[in-house]
């Protein structure tokens, strides 16, 4: 057989699969160039007719074309009608977003914003708006991306799809550090589980581990673990993802002190990484986790081997701003003043560059003293007036400038740069955090309750900002205002299992009794916000309850002394189940039970908040009830999944198998784009209960 000498595959396999790569890139190259002719002779209208054509033909499947999108912006829409105007934008977008290239479609959104409203297509519209914030987010302005995103939240029947994007987009534009960051994230994941997005949805839960990195690593190592349980489920693997996921885990285990264990999911992300062309910064950042692991093992042939490695990756590092960060921190550890030297030399002609370099020397170089901080800082204000930079970077600045006068001890300096920051990036989380330290230190509480009324009218509601508010109104003496304040920030972190209700129920009561004829509405609150977490964490408790007081309410003792299932047993676990869902969670869930489909009858479906919703499935199994029957509820599930547009649920199997107990039922489990958990509850009669 006639072979490829550079490959082993047979020539006949090569020239196949040629003619058919052939035959899907030839229509695109004669739709550009058939565009390009008709725009020639000015036929606009007849050009857009022939990209119509393609777009419903599912050209746009395939990669396109180099040059297609720019020139889809040549034709003229000036003889378009509205209908055809509308399918052209949502043409370029559609290419835009396959592409990665929205940020050439702003104006294209905001003509599509001014000229269309929302009521013919809600999906259509918000996608849209989701692509103008995320042009905003992408060039620097994050509050005008801040206010587009929560206006789509606004909306009423917000595609779940849309709302999800929505949320992640809310995280990133937030700081990681920041709890409304979180939270975000949180609702990110719900919604990416209920539109079927696993990989995404892992994605979110990664974000919140960071989050507790420095605060709660088992809350951590829990929501890690929840996110590769979701990509274990995909056919193919996500590489960056498991890696980054090995990199949290040597991180968090060497805080700990389990150095063994640093390096070997150092290793594994390194493994992962290796010859991974564009994750370079990430292998760098995998080499010194092990480095570092290594060191305090004292593994010093390994050690060598892994600096060698960085040695090899470090030029070819992608982040310039990582990059310089990296050979910083070496310079100053070395206390090599000729690599500072050479590395400021090399980035001088880059303003920003410059400006992190000085930056990074202020507020890392502990041979420097106060007076040649604050010289850096002057000279970065100087470079600021010259350039036109990011206002994150002004921000990034005045907050160093800040950070600096309080290690003087001069902290009116300190406040008035931390609100400079603020003014310049309304979202600068830690400079928010440093000014209000200084204002509740002084107990400044009058500029700190209107700082926090102006906060809450900016950014919305969050159980964070209200207690602070609220905290300030108290100790300003406006006790009838901090209760309505505190009590709405208590619910909502109730609604998100916050632990710091503790905190705010202090301030609550101390509020409530001061308060003069107090004649506020407190009945005005939110409704309770039931997220998955919440629901599931619902769910285990219904597990423990039914194990623990009411196993034997399944069974009917007989005369020669074993038990039978009680009459319709499946009956008695629904009405358990709807009993323990109303105790819990009241009017804050819709509950709809036997609901008739298109597949059969659903179990139990559920509305939950912000549009989520989910079918949970309740199966008997055993003494009589065979494995398969209750596995049946997997299939039953896909169905009425599908038909309730959801593809998140829930299988509950009470289980009563003597020996057999909990096996062959997967904890989770997926099928397409569904994921479905399953709960096993021990009802064997068999059993002898705790006392």
């Amino acid at each position: 057989m006639t072979t490829d000498n550079s490959s082993g595959t047979p020539i006949f396999v090569k020239e196949t699969a040629q003619k058919i790569l052939d035959c899907l890139i030839q229509p695109r190259f004669e739709l550009l160039e058939t565009l390009s002719k008709k725009i020639s002779l000015g036929e606009h209208v007849e050009g857009f007719c022939i990209l119509e054509d393609a777009y419903e033909k599912g050209a746009f499947l395939l990669p396109q074309a180099e040059g297609l999108l720019s020139k889809i912006g040549e034709l003229s829409t000036q003889n378009l009608s509205d209908r055809n105007l509308k399918k052209l934008i949502k043409i370029k977008f559609a290419l835009a977003s396959k592409q990665g290239n929205i940020l050439s479609l702003e104006q294209d959104a905001l003509l599509f914003l001014r000229k269309f409203d929302r009521v013919a297509d809600k999906k259509l519209y918000d996608g849209i708006l989701l692509a103008r914030a995320n042009i905003a987010a992408q060039t620097g302005k994050k509050e005008l991306a801040y206010s587009v995103y929560k206006s789509i939240l606004k909306h009423e029947e917000v595609d779940k799809s849309v709302s999800s994007w929505v949320h992640r987009g809310l995280a990133i534009t937030l700081n990681c550090k920041d709890p409304e960051s979180y939270n975000h994230h949180r609702l990110a994941a719900d919604a990416f589980l209920h539109a079927g997005y696993r990989r995404e949805a892992a994605k979110s839960l990664y974000s919140m581990a960071r989050f507790h990195e420095d605060r709660d690593l088992d809350a951590a190592f829990t929501l890690i673990s929840e996110a590769d349980e979701l990509l274990s489920l995909d056919d193919f693997r996500h590489k960056p993802l498991v890696a980054a996921s090995h990199c949290m885990k040597s991180r968090m285990n060497y805080q700990l002190g389990n150095y063994e264990l640093a390096l070997a999911e150092a290793r594994a992300s390194i493994k992962i990484l290796t010859n991974v062309r564009g994750a370079e910064d990430e292998l760098h950042a995998s080499l010194t986790l092990a480095a570092n692991a290594c060191e305090c093992l004292n593994l010093g042939n390994s050690l060598e081997e892994i600096v060698s490695h960085q040695s090899r990756v470090r030029p070819f590092l992608r982040d310039p701003h990582y990059r310089l960060t990296i050979y910083f921190t070496e310079a100053v550890n070395s206390n090599d003043f000729k690599l500072l030297s050479s590395l400021y030399e090399e980035i001088e002609n880059s303003s920003s560059l410059t400006v992190a370099f000085h930056l990074l020397d202020a507020s890392n170089n502990p041979l420097l003293k106060v007076e040649e901080k604050l010289e850096k800082i002057d000279l970065v204000m100087s470079i600021l007036k010259q350039e036109v930079l990011p206002t994150d970077v002004c921000s990034v600045t005045c907050f160093t400038a800040g950070i600096v006068f309080l290690e003087c001890d001069l902290e009116d300096r300190a406040l008035h740069w931390f609100e400079k920051a603020i003014e310049y990036d309304s979202l600068n989380f830690v400079a928010i955090q440093e000014f209000v330290e200084i204002l509740r230190k002084y107990e400044r509480w009058e500029e700190l309750s209107l700082f926090f009324e102006k906060e809450v009218g900016r950014f919305g509601d969050s159980h964070n900002l209200l207690f602070l508010y609220g905290e300030a109104l108290l100790n300003s003496g406006e006790s009838g205002k901090a209760a309505v304040i505190l009590a709405k920030s208590r619910k909502l972190a109730e609604n998100l299992g916050s632990s710091d209700i503790s905190r705010i129920d202090s301030c609550l009561f101390q509020a409530l009794s001061d308060a003069e004829d107090f004649s506020c509405e407190l009945q005005h609150l939110p409704r309770k916000r039931v997220d998955r977490k919440l629901f599931e964490t619902c769910l285990s408790d219904f597990k423990d309850f039914v194990q623990s007081e009411q196993r034997m309410t399944f069974w009917e003792a007989q005369k020669n002394e074993t038990k039978k299932w009680v009459g319709s047993p499946e009956k008695h676990s629904k009405s358990l189940f709807y009993s323990f869902l109303r105790g819990r969670f009241s009017d804050d869930i819709r509950i709809f039970e036997e609901l008739k489909t298109g597949a059969g009858r659903i179990d139990i479906f559920i509305e939950l908040a912000d549009t989520l919703s989910t079918v949970v499935e309740l199966k008997m199994c055993g003494s009589g009830y065979s494995t398969n029957y209750a596995l049946e509820g997997l299939e039953q599930l896909i169905h009425y999944l599908d038909n309730k547009g959801t593809s998140l649920g829930y299988l509950i199997v009470f289980d009563s198998r003597k020996r057999d107990f909990g096996k062959r039922i997967p904890g989770i489990l997926s099928k397409g784009n569904k994921t479905i958990f399953t709960f096993c509850i021990d009802v064997r009669p068999w059993v002898k209960l705790a006392s």
